[in-house]
């Protein structure tokens, strides 16, 4: 399983009955795993693992703010104007 699959190729043959692949099919498979969870993760224009991130927002007047990477764990800091850390 490559780094940023969603899935493993266990789950993928899950989905295709357990069917049993030879050494290229596994590879394809493998392959194309990492290649749509790119697609999804771009698409979706999020990652799904956790991670640490840093969102800088220059504000509506609003008092919602929507972040771009859910589900939020913990938010370690809000600011307002230029501050520094």
């Amino acid at each position: 399983m490559a780094t940023g699959d969603l899935i493993t190729q266990t789950r993928a043959l899950d989905n295709l009955n357990n069917r049993s692949l030879s050494s290229n099919e596994s590879t394809t498979v493998n392959d194309l795993i990492t290649s749509v969870s790119y697609a999804i993760r771009r698409y979706c224009n999020r990652d799904f693992f956790q991670n640490t991130c840093d969102e800088l927002y220059s504000g509506n007047g609003s008092q919602r703010l929507l972040l771009r990477q859910l589900p939020i764990i913990s938010i370690q800091r809000v600011a307002y104007g230029p501050t520094a850390s």
